[in-house]
């Protein structure tokens, strides 16, 4: 991840170069890949899913208002484009977010 043909100012920390990165096999690797992989990478990726439980659990997360969420199916329903939302520090007042959209868009009815 330090190769300046690859990345920009590859020792600076900047987060959002993800956000426009058009990234070819072999040029991102955290965890490096076959027999001589990280024996960290089970331990970290279950680390990202405690991190966003504590996230979740502080914060309310909502929709962003007029953001429409469309679903779509692939062996489960899930949202067929990013679903736009805003996170605000949790008041201890938990209300059921509305989203515009149906289940029954998911199929076609008689």
């Amino acid at each position: 991840h330090r190769d300046p043909s690859v990345f920009e100012n590859p020792r600076r920390f900047n987060p959002e170069r993800w956000l426009k990165a058009d990234v070819q096999d072999y040029e991102y690797v955290p965890f490096s890949g076959g027999p001589r992989q990280c024996p960290g990478q089970l331990f970290a990726l279950n680390n990202l899913r405690v991190s966003l439980a504590a996230i979740v659990s502080r914060f309310a997360v909502d929709l962003v208002p007029g953001h429409r969420v469309d679903r779509t199916y692939s062996a489960v329903t899930r949202p067929k484009r990013d679903v736009a939302v805003s996170l605000r520090r949790q008041d201890g007042k938990f209300a059921a977010a509305i989203a515009p959209g149906s289940a029954a868009d998911l199929f076609d009815r008689p």
